[in-house]
């Protein structure tokens, strides 16, 4: 039947993203304004699943296990500028 489940019920997937951001804006007289941005993203993700890869036209499954544990990732990005007039 259409409802019936063709992976497994352990399949499951788990993630987290921390972000952290600072922005300062500053104007350094009448003329000139400063800004410094500064980000900082952590990625954490874990997964087990079993996906159908093909279906026979007799009916049977062709199945693949695999899974990631502790998947990590890092970002940073940070930026400056300065605007304002020249004479």
């Amino acid at each position: 039947p259409a409802t019936r489940r063709l992976d497994e019920p352990f399949n499951n997937m788990e993630g987290r993203s921390d972000l952290y951001r600072l922005t300062v804006d500053h104007d350094l007289n009448d003329d000139w304004k400063a800004h410094f941005g500064y980000s900082w993203n952590r990625e954490t993700y874990d997964a087990s699943q079993v996906r159908v890869v093909k279906v026979n036209p007799n009916g049977t499954l062709t199945r693949s296990m695999d899974g990631t544990q502790g998947a990590l990732t890092t970002d940073r990005f940070a930026t400056a500028s300065l605007e304002g007039k020249l004479n």
